[in-house]
């Protein structure tokens, strides 16, 4: 039982190192998208592979770091069957 508990908290600290570093991806997402925006409309430049970057990082972005919502019970919810549940039935739902 004790190797489970290892094993849980180490990945509990992969999800949280990945998290942190996966929030900065975010900033560089919003950075790249103004680049995009600011080529295409101030310089009349398109650029189909850093458009292709930004669907890319998007992903990435959310993929990677629903492990970090999970950890910190972040994730988004219905409440119309959450908030009446019982905590049995709670920890059923992810």
């Amino acid at each position: 039982m004790n190797a489970l508990r290892a094993l849980a908290s180490a990945v509990d600290a992969v999800n949280e190192g990945i998290g942190r570093v996966v929030s900065w991806l975010a900033l560089v997402l919003v950075v790249v998208q103004f680049g995009i925006v600011l080529m295409r409309y101030v310089y009349g430049v398109g650029a189909i592979a850093v458009q292709e970057s930004i669907l890319i990082m998007h992903g990435v972005l959310f993929l990677v770091a629903a492990g970090y919502a999970l950890l910190y019970d972040a994730h988004v919810r219905v409440d119309v069957f959450y908030g009446e549940a019982n905590p049995a039935r709670r920890r059923w739902s992810i």
